[in-house]
């Protein structure tokens, strides 16, 4: 994830992302930053990311689920109130659980068509 992506053309057409990435400034890494910091940062662009990709597919109630999920979580990270190795942790289950659910989804168009 680069920091390249601060100016996605998606952003444009969604206030609320545009805002989590301005509010993150688009930083790298510093100079004896702590770990833990980083991977926070890193599950940030990894949810924005996840978010944007879920505004392009055909709504479905699970996946407008999943998406407000996923902005939730921002929201708690950008704010202060999701920190640390908790962050980190719930971010991972979090992604998990929605590659799961996207994993199902494709699978089951891909087998359809027969």
């Amino acid at each position: 994830m680069s920091n390249a992506r601060a100016d996605s053309p998606g952003d444009d057409s969604d206030p609320f992302l545009a805002e989590i990435r301005r509010l993150r400034g688009g930083r790298e890494a510093k100079e004896g930053e702590d770990w833990v910091e980083r991977a926070v940062d890193l599950k940030v662009d990894q949810l924005l990311d996840l978010s944007e990709c879920l505004r392009s597919l055909d709504p479905s109630q699970e996946l407008i689920d999943i998406r407000n999920e996923c902005d939730g979580i921002l929201e708690e990270m950008v704010t202060g109130r999701l920190v640390g190795e908790a962050a980190v942790g719930r971010t991972d289950a979090f992604l998990c659980k929605t590659a799961s659910v996207i994993m199902e989804r494709l699978l089951g168009e891909i087998e359809e068509p027969e």
